[in-house]
């Protein structure tokens, strides 16, 4: 389950000034983020590629190769054999609760968003929701490890690629979820019209320049601006509740992520729950890192530690 570093290291060298340039990246609160091990959780938006390559890079920009994280995808993901080499190459593996134990034994950080494809693929006019669905074994895994969970939200990605609704049931007509374990299809617009236009091409209505043009184009993310925000940390006792725990950090999710929302639509600060994160400098980030977490029981409620 290692990554390769020097596949890391490359990968943020060509996507730093993209990420920079293209699509204003921020990365924000990583002086909240406890020492390892963590359980990272976040929403998943516009098929998760933009989202999850800006964090990469933001990350090891902050942490070099000392602070690798573990990503869980979808199993899907890694029977296509150049994507599986890709996502192993920066730390991913098929989401399984064996795996996160593992890691989270070896005090290695673990990544997982819960909604999968089902939050990543929502529709364009729900870009401000969070959809985890029923899936709760993100709180089973943090209690059983007993490692804190780091809610991360992150705004602007399901601008990325613009979604058309009716995924949820081209997924149940097919029966995707028993095959697959797919809840809902992506259809990016971009994808269809691409589709459409390279197919119109090759019947010969359009130019074949033309067709070749708008398949190219449809598979390039929108240019947006994308923030990521890491969240105060959420203890998970023994004795805690799974439901309670899943409301705590859903909530805290949903919450920054119609924050961030109205901070980009020029909604006034003084409504803000709580104030934004800064970054911390790498120096500083690694100087958090090396403290100790210690943990509490005892106590039969999750609650948010504020730093």
């Amino acid at each position: 389950m290692r990554h390769k570093p020097e596949f890391v290291r490359g990968l943020v060298r060509v996507l730093g000034p993209v990420n920079k340039k293209a699509f204003r990246y921020e990365l924000r609160g990583l002086e909240r983020v406890p020492p390892p091990p963590c359980l990272f959780v976040g929403n998943h938006s516009g098929l998760g590629v933009v989202e999850i390559l800006c964090m990469l890079t933001s990350w090891y920009e902050a942490f070099g190769d000392e602070r690798p994280v573990l990503g869980l995808a979808h199993d899907f993901l890694f029977r296509v054999p150049v994507l599986a080499s890709v996502m192993r190459g920066i730390g991913a593996v098929p989401a399984s609760s064996e795996a996160a134990h593992e890691a989270l034994a070896g005090g290695r950080d673990v990544l997982v968003f819960p909604g999968g494809e089902r939050d990543a693929a929502r529709p364009f006019y729900e870009a401000n929701r969070v959809d985890f669905g029923a899936r709760r074994g993100y709180v089973r895994i943090a209690r059983e490890a007993r490692v804190p969970i780091v809610p991360v939200a992150t705004i602007g990605s399901h601008r990325t690629y613009t979604m058309a609704p009716g995924g949820d049931f081209l997924a149940r007509s097919l029966g995707l979820k028993k095959l697959l374990r797919v809840e809902r299809v992506p259809l990016p617009t971009g994808w269809i019209v691409g589709t459409a236009a390279a197919g119109a091409a090759v019947a010969g209505a359009l130019p074949g320049w033309a067709g070749g043009l708008a398949f190219a184009l449809g598979w390039l993310p929108n240019p947006v601006h994308v923030t990521t925000e890491l969240l105060p940390p959420v203890r998970v006792t023994d004795d805690a509740d799974v439901e309670e725990v899943h409301r705590l950090v859903h909530g805290a999710l949903q919450d920054a992520v119609q924050q961030v929302s109205g901070e980009e639509r020029g909604v006034s600060p003084s409504s803000r729950a709580r104030p934004p994160a800064s970054s911390t400098t790498r120096a500083s980030a690694r100087r958090s890192a090396s403290a100790r977490w210690g943990r509490r029981s005892g106590r039969s409620r999750a609650r948010p530690s504020h730093p």
